[in-house]
C-alpha cells in the first residue's frame, strides 16, 4: 500500500479540524497527540510504517492546536468537549468505529473518549500515557517530596506553568526542557529533538489552565513526567459487548 499525505479541514460544530490521512484505504487508525498545546507532526513518523501492514492512519491537531480551529472562550478547552470533536470527526469521516492510538495527554483523550463511546472503538492503544487523575492530585504530587524529579527542574516547570508571560513559549519550553524525561532511551534524543522542533505549538490549553477552566480536569499524571511507567492491561478496561 503507497503512502500518501492527504491534509484536509473537516468541520465539526465548534469550528475546523486539521486532518492528515497517510493512507486512502485499510484499517482506519485514529490517533491523539499529545502535549495538549502541540500538533500531530511529531507522531508521523511512528505511525507512517503501519500503511504497508493494512493500516490507514488519521491524524488530527486537537482543538487549540496545530492548524485546527482556535477558540474565543478559553472555556471551551476541555477533554469532554475534545470528545465531542472526535465523534464528529468520525462521523463527518464516515467512520463507525476505529482503532484509537491516544499518546500522552492523547491517552487521556482517548480513555475518555472509549468510557463514552465504547462501541466506537474496535481497538484501544495507550502510549507514554497515564490513567487520568484528577488535576489538584496531580499538583500536589508535583510539588511534594516523592517525585524525583530534581528541586531546580520542578521549580523551572511550575515557573514556566504559571509565570512565563507567553503561554506558547511555556509550552515549548517545557517540552524541550522535559524532553529527556519522557524518552528512555538516551541515543533517540537526537531524533526526537528534530521532532519537537518542527512541532508548531500554541499556547492555548496553556492560557485556560492559568485562568482556571482546567482545575477539574483530568490530566496525565506528573509521574509519568519522571519517567514512572503506569501500566494498565486490557483485562482492566471495560468490556465492549459484542
Amino acid at each position: 500500500m503507497s503512502l500518501t499525505h492527504c491534509a484536509e479541514s473537516v468541520r465539526v460544530s465548534c469550528g475546523d479540524l486539521n486532518v492528515v490521512r497517510l493512507a486512502e484505504r485499510g484499517r482506519p487508525l485514529l490517533v491523539v497527540h499529545g502535549g495538549p498545546d502541540w500538533d500531530h507532526s511529531y507522531l508521523i513518523a511512528a505511525v507512517a510504517p503501519l500503511v504497508d501492514h493494512g493500516v490507514a492512519p488519521i491524524l488530527f491537531d486537537l482543538r487549540g492546536c496545530g492548524a485546527s480551529m482556535r477558540l474565543s472562550d478559553p472555556a471551551g478547552y476541555k477533554v469532554s468537549l475534545v470528545v465531542q470533536d472526535i465523534a464528529e470527526l468520525l462521523d463527518a469521516l464516515g467512520l463507525a468505529s476505529v482503532d484509537l492510538l491516544g499518546f500522552s495527554f492523547g491517552g487521556v483523550v482517548a480513555q475518555e473518549f472509549f468510557a463514552a463511546h465504547p462501541a466506537r472503538v474496535e481497538r484501544l492503544i495507550l502510549a507514554s500515557t497515564a490513567y487520568p487523575v484528577e488535576l489538584p492530585t496531580a499538583a500536589a504530587d508535583l510539588a511534594g517530596e516523592c517525585s524525583p524529579i530534581s528541586v531546580a527542574l520542578r521549580e523551572r516547570m511550575q515557573w514556566l506553568f504559571h509565570m512565563e508571560p507567553d503561554p506558547q513559549t511555556a509550552s515549548r519550553v517545557l517540552a524541550s526542557e522535559t524532553m529527556a524525561l519522557d524518552v528512555h532511551q538516551p541515543q533517540s534524543l537526537p531524533v526526537a529533538r528534530r521532532l519537537i522542533a518542527a512541532v508548531a505549538f500554541s499556547g492555548e490549553w496553556m492560557r485556560a489552565f492559568r485562568l482556571g477552566h482546567m482545575r477539574e480536569q483530568k490530566l496525565f499524571h506528573p509521574r509519568h513526567l519522571a519517567g514512572r511507567q503506569h501500566e494498565r492491561r486490557a483485562s482492566d478496561l471495560p468490556r465492549r459487548a459484542d
